[in-house]
C-alpha cells in the first residue's frame, strides 16, 4: 500500500511537470546581459521561483507561439538593461520581427505584465527615442543593481518588486521528501525501521570538503586556489572551500564588467564579499581585459588569533603586463568572519613596472617580490603597514 501510494504521488508530480507554469520571464541581450540574467535565474530558481531564462532555443523557432506562451504564463518580466541593450532598436533600426528583446518587451507591456527593469552598472535610465510599442517601459521602476552590494539588490528585488511567490514544490524536493516520509512511515509500521536511524549531524548534511593542493602566487597560505579567467572559456568560475570550524564555499564568478565573490554557508545562505581591488581590475579601466587578471582565494592566520582570515588577491598577468605599458599591479584583501558576515579588514594595493610579482606570507608579514627587491608589509591592528626591508626572503623554489 505504501509503495503504491508513493508511485501515485510520483505519477501526479510528473503530470504537473508537463503542465509546468512559469513565474518569471527574464529578457536580455546575449552580449552584455547574459551573465547577469543567468546569475539571477540560478538564484531565483534556487529560491523556489519558476524562471523562463534559456530562451535562445525559442528565439530560433516560431517566435509567435512558444515564446509568447512563456510570457503569458509569467507574472513578472525582468528586463536586463545594459549599456547597449537598445542599440539595435534605436541606432541600427533592425526590423522589429528580428529584434527579439523589443518583441518580448512590447508583448509583456501589452499584456500588462509586471515589468521590472534591472539597470546594470553605469546605467540609470532608458535612452531617448524608444519606439511607441515599448516607450511605456520608461515609466517602470526597478531595484538598483550594484555588484558590490548584490545582497541588498537581490533582497529588494524579491521583497518589493516581484509579484510571484515561491513554488513550494521547487525542483520537486518537497515531493520527493513527502514520498520518502510516506515510504518510511509504512516501513515503520511493518518492521520498526526508525529504530535503526540516528539523528543527522551537520557533517551528515554538508559533507567535509577538501581543497585540492595548488601552488598559487601567494606563498605560505594554509590552503588556496588560483584562478585564471582566460582559461575559463565557459565562465564556470572557481570554487574554494574555507575550512575553519565551518565549511563555507567561496565562489568567483564573472558578472558584467567585474568579478563577484560569493560565500555559501552550511545552511545554503549566500552572502557577497565586498571585494576592493582598487585600480587592479577596476571597472573604470574599461580598456583593460578582465580575463587577463589572475586571482587567488585562500586562508591564513594573519593576525595570530588562531582563526584563519580569508585572503583574496589579484595580480596582473604577463599578458596584461605587455598590454598596459609594463604596468604591474597587486591587490590583497583580508576578510574576517564576524557574526556570520565577512568583514573587509584591510586592502593592500601596490604597483610597479617590473615583472614578475609574487607574494609570500610569513607570520604577520606580507612580502611582495619584485625583480630587484622585496617589498615588506606588516599586518598590525587590522591594516597593512609598509616597513623597511633589507633582507630578501624569496627563493628560487618559490617560482618553480
Amino acid at each position: 500500500m505504501g509503495r503504491g501510494f508513493a508511485r501515485s504521488v510520483e505519477r501526479n508530480y510528473k503530470v504537473q511537470l508537463k503542465m509546468k507554469k512559469y513565474d518569471i520571464f527574464i529578457s536580455y541581450r546575449r552580449e552584455g546581459g547574459y551573465d547577469t540574467a543567468k546569475h539571477l535565474s540560478d538564484l531565483l530558481t534556487r529560491d523556489g521561483y519558476r524562471v523562463s531564462f534559456d530562451i535562445d532555443t525559442l528565439r530560433s523557432g516560431d517566435f509567435d507561439t512558444q515564446l509568447y506562451e512563456r510570457i503569458d504564463l509569467c507574472k513578472d518580466f525582468i528586463l536586463i538593461v545594459d549599456q547597449h541593450a537598445f542599440d539595435r532598436t534605436i541606432i541600427n533600426k533592425i526590423p522589429r520581427e528580428k529584434d527579439w528583446l523589443r518583441c518580448e518587451l512590447a508583448y509583456a507591456l501589452k499584456k500588462g505584465k509586471n515589468v521590472i527593469p534591472v539597470f546594470l552598472s553605469g546605467i540609470n535610465r532608458f535612452p531617448d527615442g524608444l519606439p511607441d510599442d515599448i516607450s511605456g517601459v520608461a515609466m517602470k521602476n526597478g531595484p538598483e543593481y550594484n555588484r558590490y552590494y548584490f545582497n541588498d539588490f537581490y533582497r529588494e528585488l524579491k521583497k518589493r518588486f516581484l509579484h510571484s511567490r515561491k513554488n513550494m514544490l521547487k525542483n520537486g524536493f518537497l515531493c520527493i521528501i513527502f514520498i520518502g516520509i510516506v515510504s518510511l512511515f509504512m516501513c515503520q509500521i511493518r518492521g520498526g525501521l526508525f529504530d535503526n536511524i540516528s539523528t543527522l549531524s551537520n557533517d551528515s548534511i554538508v559533507p567535509a570538503l577538501e581543497n585540492e593542493p595548488c601552488k598559487t602566487f601567494v606563498r605560505g597560505l594554509k590552503s588556496g586556489i588560483e584562478y585564471h579567467p582566460v582559461d575559463d572559456e565557459e565562465n564556470n568560475g572557481a570554487i574554494y572551500h574555507y575550512l575553519d570550524g565551518r565549511k563555507i564555499e567561496i565562489k568567483i564568478l564573472y558578472l558584467q564588467m567585474g568579478y563577484v565573490f560569493s560565500a555559501t554557508d552550511e545552511s545554503g545562505e549566500i552572502t557577497y564579499l565586498p571585494v576592493d581591488f582598487g585600480n587592479i581590475g577596476h571597472e573604470d579601466n574599461s580598456d583593460w581585459d578582465y580575463s587577463d587578471n589572475e586571482y587567488v582565494v585562500g586562508q591564513y592566520d594573519l593576525d595570530g588569533d588562531d582563526k584563519d582570515e580569508l585572503i583574496v588577491a589579484v595580480r596582473t598577468s604577463v599578458e596584461r603586463h605587455t598590454k598596459c605599458d609594463n604596468h604591474e599591479g597587486l591587490s590583497v584583501n583580508v576578510f574576517k568572519l564576524v557574526g556570520g558576515r565577512w568583514e573587509l579588514l584591510s586592502v593592500l594595493e601596490t604597483n610597479s613596472n617590473i615583472h614578475p610579482i609574487n607574494v609570500k606570507l610569513i607570520k604577520n608579514n606580507l612580502y611582495v617580490y619584485w625583480q630587484r627587491y622585496d617589498e615588506k608589509f606588516t599586518f598590525v591592528n587590522n591594516k597593512f603597514v609598509s616597513v623597511e626591508n633589507e633582507t630578501r626572503v624569496f627563493k628560487k623554489t618559490d617560482f618553480e
